[in-house]
């Protein structure tokens, strides 16, 4: 329930020994490593302690997890998940349910018999039990009003023969009422009484039935000196800070809408609230009572601080959305709006409602103070000083509240429409401004909030670039792969590639991928996901990197800006995007995997290890990205910001280890801007290291033709009997063009590269063998 696995080490601390990078606890901070000294106000002493006190809390509740890091220990607001799905536990009723009835089934009148021997031995009266007449729910306009002995209800009308009582027998008719049948629950009459008394008691309190034009909400927002205004219509929401909008067109695919919280969290949580109010639960969606959990007030971290708060959860489109009520006031305090699974839902927070005040009048409370969240950290904070419901309403103020402390300015400027499935977010912002520090918000009585981190966004002030697409996992791997490519050319024989990946990194079309074999031919085809088939050439190289810069010469709208290109921390969550094993042909999408980076490492060639010409920095991914097509395939983080390259195939020739790296791009912008001007990269002596005992042409059984020539190609003109080269099938006249990944321009070359290989080392030859290339592997 935790999403982590924890252990015992040899001192007895309790250590978490695995973890999920989807989990709640994921995202909060739990990491592999960690000790765990408290769960839930309680102390940790052992791992069947921790399991112990685990047990014992509810799905879907927040409860605090002390770790110990470094030293230094932290609380975690956690969010537990279940032991089983929802369908499985109904798979595992229905089944248990199928057992029982298929066995003996008891005797109706035996057991009447049986409890009349009961009855006489304990000295009941069953006359007095069989004169008492049980009582109805308190809810009359649910359930028959109970039938008096005349047979009658209270209504005086006759109730018929089969809802008559008899001695003995219960109430039939009361009882059938009372029995509600619906997958997944014993019994759905209590579920739904629950359900319609916590509706009812913030019905009377805040009636908006009759409001079903569009609302209109103004206010400040902490940190912004223009006025803001939210417009909450049927199918969209707005939002217009000064000469800045946001719209937000809410659709059937509400969980992509959702995964934009960051700028459209606000909309969507108001949204849900507004159709709440005005629909009520049983027309807003299927609306079930969720049972209560605790809700976290003030700067305490406490689960026995929170109070319980009753929860009704629906099912608005096809998003999941969670309505808290304080148990106080009996007005919804919590609108949650889950997206994706691995992801935070919106949180929207009401700190204080207000009265509409109209002349003297009062009318129904609505939210003064609204505050959006995201995890555990408050983003926004808005005070809403007037209402207009209806399109032809005027404005009605609202009772005045607290005033929102100050937030960061505004982001970089944004003029940019990005469309997907299910979503349309239309961004016009002019001003670029600066984030500024921030000063800690003083909450009102009863807020959840103490403060409003440094580092804080208001909706729409993300950057939004041809790169940069927030959304879904899906949303955003649909957008990104846009700016990848396909690539085709030399290769296809003897175990050799001819395909490989690359991505766009300008708008005139340049496309950067690793340079390899499939490269060394005069003609690259590059083909894209809408179908676009270009004809590319190789502008530059880096030998160091090894990396290539193709030039497709078609200007295109879809390429990474390297400017934005990040460099995440051990720990971020990445996509990585690649045409591996060739899957994609044509106007198909690549392929797109989900990972974690593991690790910031050195790639460095030695013996036994993994032999490459890049020696350098390098990420880790948890990815299995090293297939063949995936090299030169995109790195991106979960919103779409590029982080690095995907290498080649790269295995521990000693262990068989195959190794998932990326090349970060912080890397490589240096060297791309030289061959984006068109200046050539030599390649650097640290690259070519000698070794204690090299490898030779003699060792090998190779003898090239006279080198007569300033660079004179290393044709073979003899292969000794019985060597290396002949027992891997090395033949005269083959041209050798790499040796271990290295291009040979010349004889010379090639003797300077076996130099940097040991004799104990195999040495893989990639040559021409008339028309076609064919990869020799020489083993000692």
């Amino acid at each position: 329930t935790l999403g982590a696995t924890v252990s015992t080490d040899a001192s007895g601390k309790v250590l978490v020994s695995n973890i999920l990078s989807l989990s709640d606890a994921y995202r909060r901070g739990l990491r592999y490593g960690d000790e765990i000294i408290g769960l839930a106000d309680r102390e940790v002493r052992s791992t069947n302690h921790f399991k112990n006190i685990l047990g014992t809390l509810p799905k879907d509740w927040r409860v605090p997890l002390v770790i110990r890091r470094d030293g230094k220990t932290r609380t975690l607001l956690v969010r537990l998940d279940g032991v089983h799905s929802e369908k499985q536990l109904i798979d595992l009723v229905n089944s248990e349910a199928s057992e029982m009835h298929g066995g003996p089934q008891p005797d109706p009148n035996k057991e009447l018999d049986k409890q009349d021997e009961l009855d006489q031995k304990h000295g009941r009266d069953k006359q007095l039990e069989d004169d008492f007449e049980p009582q109805a729910p308190h809810d009359a306009d649910s359930h028959p009003a109970p039938a008096d002995s005349s047979g009658e209800d209270s209504s005086g009308t006759e109730l018929s023969d089969a809802a008559q009582l008899e001695p003995g027998q219960p109430n039939k008719a009361l009882v059938e009422s009372m029995l509600i049948e619906r997958s997944g629950f014993a019994n759905y009459y209590y579920n739904r009484l629950h359900r319609n008394e916590l509706w009812e008691r913030c019905h009377q309190q805040s009636d908006f039935a009759e409001e079903t034009g569009p609302w209109t909400f103004t206010g400040s927002v902490a940190g912004e000196s223009t006025p803001v205004s939210v417009v909450l219509f049927p199918d969209r929401g707005e939002m217009h800070v000064g000469s800045r909008t946001l719209t937000a067109e809410l659709t059937d695919r509400m969980s992509d809408v959702v995964a934009q919280r960051r700028e459209t969290g606000l909309l969507v949580a108001l949204h849900a609230l507004q159709q709440f109010l005005t629909l009520g639960p049983e027309r807003i969606g299927d609306t079930i009572y969720l049972g209560t959990l605790p809700v976290y007030a003030g700067t305490s971290t406490m689960l026995a601080d929170a109070p319980r708060q009753a929860v009704l959860q629906s099912l608005w489109y096809d998003a999941k959305v969670r309505f808290s009520f304080d148990s106080t006031t009996g007005l919804v305090s919590l609108v949650e709006v889950f997206g994706d699974a691995g992801q935070d839902p919106v949180e929207l927070y009401v700190d204080q409602y207000a009265p509409l005040v109209a002349g003297a009048k009062s009318k129904p409370l609505l939210p003064s103070r609204i505050r959006l969240q995201y995890g555990t950290e408050p983003r926004l904070l808005l005070s809403i000083e007037s209402v207009t419901l209806g399109a032809a309403a005027k404005p009605q103020k609202v009772a005045p509240g607290a005033q929102p402390a100050a937030l960061p300015a505004a982001s970089p400027a944004i003029d940019q429409q990005t469309r997907r499935r299910g979503l349309v977010l239309k961004h016009h912002f002019v001003a670029t401004q600066s984030i500024s520090s921030q000063e800690p918000v003083a909450p009102a009585n009863g807020s959840h909030a103490n403060g409003i981190p440094a580092n804080a966004e208001q909706p729409g002030t993300a950057r939004l670039t041809t790169l940069r697409h927030t959304g879904s996992i899906h949303a955003v791997a649909v957008a990104t792969e846009l700016n990848t490519v396909k690539l085709y050319g030399a290769g296809g024989v003897a175990n050799l590639d001819a395909y490989q990946s690359g991505f766009f990194i300008s708008a005139e079309g340049h496309v950067l991928t690793s340079w390899s074999t499939v490269l060394d031919v005069d003609t690259v085809f590059a083909v894209t996901s809408d179908g676009g088939r270009y004809e590319s050439k190789v502008l530059g190289i880096d030998p160091n990197l090894e990396i290539a810069v193709l030039a497709t010469g078609q200007a295109t709208s879809h390429f990474f800006d390297l400017q934005q290109a990040v460099d995440p921390p051990v720990g971020s969550r990445v996509l990585a995007f690649s045409n591996l094993y060739g899957i994609a042909t044509g106007s198909e999408m690549s392929s797109v995997q989900k990972g974690v980076i593991m690790a910031r490492t050195e790639l460095n060639a030695r013996r036994g290890s993994f032999a490459s010409v890049y020696q350098g920095p390098v990420f880790i991914i948890d990815a299995m990205t090293n297939n063949p097509g995936a090299a030169g395939g995109a790195l991106t983080t979960f919103d779409g910001r590029l982080v690095g390259m995907l290498g080649k195939e790269m295995r521990d020739a000693s262990s068989n280890t195959w190794l998932n790296y990326a090349i970060p791009i912080s890397l490589m912008k240096e060297s791309i801007e030289r061959l984006l001007s068109g200046k050539s990269i030599q390649r650097a002596a640290i690259a070519r290291r000698t070794v204690d005992r090299p490898t030779s042409l003699k060792y090998l059984g190779i003898v090239l033709v006279p080198n007569v020539l300033a660079k004179t190609p290393a044709f073979v003109d003899q292969v000794q009997p019985a060597s290396l080269a002949a027992i891997a099938g090395l033949r005269n006249d083959d041209l050798i063009l790499f040796i271990n990944s290295r291009r040979v321009s010349s004889q010379a070359a090639l003797l300077e590269e076996l130099t940097t290989i040991d004799r104990a080392d195999k040495v893989t030859l990639l040559v021409q063998r008339d028309n076609q290339l064919q990869e020799i592997v020489l083993a000692p």
